[in-house]
């Protein structure tokens, strides 16, 4: 979908599945859709949209989001993007059936951080599968119920302080948390990296390649190849 010309820049939207892409002419500075680099198109994921459009504070508030911005509430692309956003990424489904799908698929985890990893530095990190117990109970499978999370913090001595964090939120959701393994996270904010590498003494080696897919779904702005994978080192 083109738009037309905004506030000085040609704007280009394409709603995907769960995703979508945002594309734009120069001058960049004088669009309301803008980022603090020119790399694009880009895809967002709604999950990350979502949370960006949620923060209280914008998306200063949303680790990865840097200057991200969208047009105003009146622009007709802020009403593309919240009503796709709204509609959990579903670009067929109409009013009366994007109702229905979130009240058939909402469950506590959808609001539970994904992605959690410390500003800059090198830490310590674990992939962890977060579910509903309620759920996996039902008959009609509950494997649904459930999300994977990327933590790392650079205060964690050990994998487990990362996981015990993460148990102590899940509780609150009446949710619980299963380590997958683990790794290191070196994460250089400036030149826009993030290394994920080798392994957890107590959980084995996660597979970092998921791990990488979910830090760029909440880490948009980075290039892709930027998030590289190793399983070298400890």
């Amino acid at each position: 979908m083109t738009l037309p010309r905004l506030l000085g820049c040609h704007v280009g939207i394409a709603l995907l599945p769960r995703g979508f892409y945002v594309d734009w002419l120069p001058p960049v500075h004088s669009c309301d859709v803008s980022v603090t680099h020119h790399v694009l198109p880009r895809r967002f994921h709604v999950d990350w949209l979502r949370a960006v459009l949620r923060s209280p504070v914008g998306p200063s508030g949303v680790p990865g989001a840097g200057q991200f911005n969208i047009p105003g509430p009146y622009a007709l692309a802020n009403r593309i993007i919240t009503g796709w956003a709204d509609a959990g990424g579903n670009t067929q489904a109409n009013p009366h059936q994007q109702q229905g799908q979130r009240g058939r698929h909402a469950w506590s985890g959808e609001g539970f951080p994904q992605v959690v990893i410390s500003n800059s530095g090198t830490f310590k990190y674990t992939l962890m599968r977060l579910w509903d117990p309620a759920a996996e109970s039902e008959e009609d499978g509950g494997m649904s119920k459930s999300k994977l999370l990327v933590w790392g913090d650079t205060r964690a001595s050990y994998h487990m302080d990362v996981v015990q964090k993460a148990k102590a939120l899940a509780v609150q959701y009446g949710l619980k948390v299963t380590p997958l393994g683990g790794g290191r996270i070196r994460h250089d904010p400036e030149r826009r990296t993030i290394e994920v590498y080798g392994y957890s003494a107590a959980f084995g080696p996660a597979p970092h390649e998921v791990s990488a897919a979910l830090l760029h779904r909440w880490y948009p702005l980075y290039d892709k190849e930027n998030i590289t994978v190793s399983y070298e080192g400890y």
